[in-house]
């Protein structure tokens, strides 16, 4: 029997192919894959509180949601039953994803390294605000696996 749940949120580092994974989990989740800029109508985020108001959706949130203010807006969210679900993708990965050709930033420090601090950084600050955690590393029907099975679970212990 497939739950239906209100909505899920997935937020990882740049480079976990969210979109792409909403898309491929939707149908067994019961939910429609939303990008969030397309939710709070491409104004930057800055609305982020109607995210709150959405329901049976997959929404794929940007990686820096939370350093824009998201903070506020997944609290919300959390509270109406949506489950937050952070695809941890590690620094390296998402580097390859996003290199810039190991260019030195104005400080002198290659950017690899600006680019490990922050990723860290940001991963620590998604991990404690999401309800769950789901390994992205492997292929797009790996992860997708892990992460239907993992919010099935977590849906058996909690009222949607």
């Amino acid at each position: 029997m497939k739950a239906v749940m209100k909505s899920v949120a997935l937020i990882s580092l740049p480079g976990a192919r969210l979109e792409q994974l909403a898309r491929r989990v939707a149908p067994d989740l019961q939910l429609t894959p939303v990008a969030a800029e397309a939710l709070l109508g491409g104004e930057a985020l800055a609305d982020m509180e109607s995210l709150v108001e959405t329901d049976n959706n997959l929404i794929v949130l940007p990686s820096d949601f939370l350093e824009k203010g998201g903070a506020d807006a997944i609290r919300s969210f959390r509270e109406r039953g949506g489950l937050v679900v952070f695809v941890d993708l590690s620094w390296e990965e998402s580097w390859k994803a996003v290199a810039n050709d190991g260019a030195p930033n104005a400080e002198g420090l290659p950017w690899r390294t600006v680019y490990r601090k922050m990723a860290r950084q940001r991963a620590a600050g998604i991990r404690e605000t999401a309800d769950l955690e789901v390994s992205g590393s492997g292929s797009l029907e790996d992860i997708a696996a892990r992460l239907v099975q993992a919010i099935f679970d977590f849906g058996t212990d909690q009222d949607f």
